[in-house]
């Protein structure tokens, strides 16, 4: 998953996303999507509702469209799922002579 959200990352400021042919033979969404996941940098903090994130002097938000929500709404579960419960987690100590 670390690797996933590495990639796009970094391929946000590396390779930004192009337009595309209208013209090609793809399935249409209506979600009106222009980018993968869009991710504002602001100097100021966007609106309360947003989801924002405070790093380095700027502020990191997921753009405010159905399409970007549910991008980051499905990264969010399969971070989740990689994650697993840790229960009684103990530090195995061994003493010898």
């Amino acid at each position: 998953m670390f690797q996933i959200l590495n990639f796009i990352a970094t391929g946000i400021r590396l390779a930004p996303e192009f337009d595309v042919n209208q013209n090609l033979p793809i399935e249409g969404t209506d979600a009106g999507a222009i980018a993968t996941l869009k991710i504002n940098v602001t100097d100021s903090p966007p609106d309360l509702r947003i989801p924002t994130v405070y790093y380095h002097g700027h502020y990191y938000s997921v753009n405010d469209t159905v399409w970007d929500r549910t991008t980051f709404l499905i990264l969010s579960i399969l971070f989740q799922t990689t994650i697993g419960r840790i229960e009684n987690v103990g530090i195995p100590i061994t003493i010898s002579k």
